[in-house]
């Protein structure tokens, strides 16, 4: 998992965790498809998500903006293990991080 600290073009520092930057909408191009989603909430699900791993593989790619986001002026990214909720899992990898990149800003 990642953790992307960076800068938005007026100067004001933000951080931020690899997660959603966009609003998403049916007609986005980072909208997830309705009809992957059926399958995800028919029987045919438990298999997709537990077995074939669709929903890590497929859904949350492409539910992210990372290329876009690294486009950003002023960034500094940094990869901290994790296994679901990053601030909880590497909080300590995070501050050091953050304090870090803070003062050069």
């Amino acid at each position: 998992m990642e953790t992307v600290v960076g800068t938005v073009n007026l100067g004001t520092p933000i951080a931020y965790l690899e997660t959603l930057v966009a609003p998403v909408t049916w007609d986005s191009p980072n909208a997830p498809a309705p009809e992957l989603f059926r399958r995800l909430r028919s029987p045919e699900g438990e298999q997709l998500v537990l077995t074939d791993n669709v929903f890590v593989e497929a859904v949350l790619p492409s539910g992210t903006l990372r290329e876009q986001c690294r486009r950003w002026p002023n960034q500094r990214e940094v990869t901290v293990a994790g296994l679901h909720f990053l601030p909880e899992d590497s909080a300590t990898e995070i501050s050091a991080a953050l304090l870090d990149w803070i003062p050069t800003v």
